[in-house]
């Protein structure tokens, strides 16, 4: 058996407990709307007799299939790519979702990417990162000022890594804070070091970190997506 078809399995049974599933046996006299079994073959009581329905292995069947279809598939790429040279306009896709923006760009000027709602990025030459989108329509036609080529990924927000352990990484990122944790939190740049969390409810977000240069330091960082803004190498570490 193999596993998809054992977990239907193990939620057939408790189904039909749940259900009122009570022992039987096929042409015995019953009186009852519920489920009935003898642990090989699933029953229902029609016209006052326990009449064979199918067998929990055709049951297991049904589960599995129902599981295959309902079940949400998982991020395999970009939801969107956008590619280019130098200036132009994009519109994000038309969905009311987080996300997350991969951006890169190999020019050697002003590279700038605007949100309706947001300066998402503004460097000069070369840049690698990830922005954080809290909601693709508000965001809206996006801005990209370029003298070089440049690529912009929409992902999904289950592309983000998550603060289970020590989690380190360099420039712009997004990662996700399943839990609330007190963490002790280094930056080793020059410029803006930002770090926001947005929980999860939506409740707009909040800014336990907003240094320029090097930064130390323990914070709480909540159940909630933290996005980093950084021009070097930093690392946040459970405490």
């Amino acid at each position: 058996m193999n596993r998809t078809r054992a977990l239907a399995t193990l939620l057939v049974v408790p189904m039909l407990a749940l259900a009122g599933c009570q022992h039987a046996k096929v042409g015995a006299r019953c009186r009852t709307t519920d489920w009935g079994g003898d642990g090989k073959i699933v029953m229902r009581c029609v016209g006052g007799r326990w009449q064979r329905s199918m067998t929990y292995g055709q049951a297991a069947t049904i589960m599995s299939v129902l599981l295959s279809k309902s079940a949400p598939p998982a991020a395999t790429g970009p939801i969107a790519t956008f590619n280019g040279t130098g200036d132009d306009v994009i519109t994000l896709p038309r969905q009311h979702t987080p996300a997350i923006l991969h951006i890169t760009s190999s020019g050697t000027s002003n590279f700038i990417v605007k949100t309706a709602d947001d300066l998402a990025v503004n460097v000069i030459g070369a840049y690698e990162g990830r922005v954080f989108v809290d909601d693709l329509v508000a965001a809206g036609q996006t801005e990209i000022t370029s003298n070089g080529p440049w690529t912009i990924e929409v992902l999904a927000l289950s592309t983000a890594r998550n603060t289970g352990g020590v989690i380190t990484g360099q420039g712009d990122d997004v990662v996700h804070g399943h839990t609330a944790l007190v963490a002790r939190v280094t930056h080793d740049g020059v410029s803006n070091f930002i770090v926001r969390t947005y929980p999860e409810s939506g409740n707009g977000f909040n800014l336990p970190i907003n240094e320029i240069g090097h930064y130390s330091g323990t914070v709480l960082l909540e159940n909630a997506i933290i996005v980093i803004r950084a021009d070097g190498p930093w690392s946040i570490v459970p405490r």
